[in-house]
């Protein structure tokens, strides 16, 4: 069976929950770039050589998302970057202006962590910034989904909140897509009704379900119990410090769990924070079928899961 029409409609209209399906970068190097420019500092292969040689050394790498130039948060003749490495209450973002001259060379001290060489052009870095995927020439779901919702939160948003046309963020077939950051939390399917929801954190969390695509800090089976504890205990869960670990699997996970040849059949998580210990077991539940990509492409096989119980222990 094929599809014509984009993978994001497709995926509703076959009911996939996104949730569990967020990036999981170890770190995040952000850099705003024509898009002309975006190969040669997202693909190795047109990278140079002396980058290519410090990516390869480095494990982990950190994820690089490139960004679309915005005059507004930008100085004239320079290139914003930033860096953004995981805390227990989320990411702690480092931003920076660095001039076209030496732009290869910060590039490098951004994934080596060189902050001796960046402190010339480091600046305050923003309270908060909302990426949404608007890279059409990735997946045309992601240009005719995402571009109205951003246009539509750059109209809403405070000073104090910057709105950013990223590059492909992964997951496609959940355009329209958003990472807010330095939280580190991944939202998809969006309508500006939900959108603006997420950027003024208010309102009833239930509203939001179905959107939720995960917390970026934690591996795909513990952001369904996360999940479900930020839908619990509100808006107020992002600002909770915590340690998450994921305990026990029952079979083998590749980098893409919902998309293996076989599936984990159960998954033990355990997340603290400062006052509670709280367990979950996210079970197996079916195999369905969505559409990876947008225009005339089979549906592929997912994986379905769901948090079969949780409990919560003061510490």
């Amino acid at each position: 069976m094929s599809h014509y029409q984009l993978c994001a409609i497709t995926a509703r209209e076959l009911g996939e929950n996104p949730l569990g399906s967020a990036s999981t970068p170890s770190a995040l190097v952000l850099l705003a770039l024509p898009q002309s420019r975006w190969k040669q500092f997202r693909e190795i292969e047109h990278m140079s050589a002396e980058v290519q040689e410090v990516v390869r050394s480095l494990k982990p790498a950190p994820t690089i998302l490139t960004l679309n130039p915005d005059p507004v948060y930008t100085r004239p003749g320079y290139v914003f970057a930033a860096r953004l490495n995981w805390t227990d209450s989320g990411m702690h973002p480092q931003a920076f202006m660095i001039t076209e001259a030496n732009l290869e060379e910060a590039f490098i001290a951004l994934l080596q962590e060189d902050w001796g060489t960046l402190s010339p052009w480091e600046v305050e870095a923003p309270e908060r910034m909302l990426l949404v995927c608007t890279h059409g020439s990735h997946d045309s779901a992601c240009g005719k989904l995402g571009y109205p919702i951003y246009r539509h939160l750059r109209s809403q948003a405070s000073a104090h909140t910057q709105i950013w046309r990223a590059c492909h963020i992964g997951g496609h077939r959940f355009a329209p897509t958003l990472l807010d950051l330095p939280e580190g939390r991944s939202w998809g399917f969006l309508d500006q009704e939900k959108a603006i929801q997420i950027l003024k954190q208010e309102g009833p969390l239930d509203a939001v379900r179905g959107h939720l695509r995960g917390y970026m800090g934690l591996s795909p089976f513990a952001q369904i119990l996360e999940g479900e504890l930020f839908f619990q205990h509100g808006w107020e869960w992002t600002r909770k410090p915590r340690v998450l670990e994921l305990q026990q699997i029952e079979g083998e996970v590749t980098s893409k769990p919902f998309q293996q040849k076989h599936p984990v059949q159960r998954a033990f998580v355990e997340i603290s924070t400062d006052t509670h210990l709280y367990r979950g077991t996210v079970v197996y539940h079916r195999t369905g079928q969505t559409a990876l990509n947008s225009g005339k492409v089979p549906l592929a096989d997912i994986h379905e899961y769901h948090l079969e119980n949780w409990s919560q222990e003061d510490l």
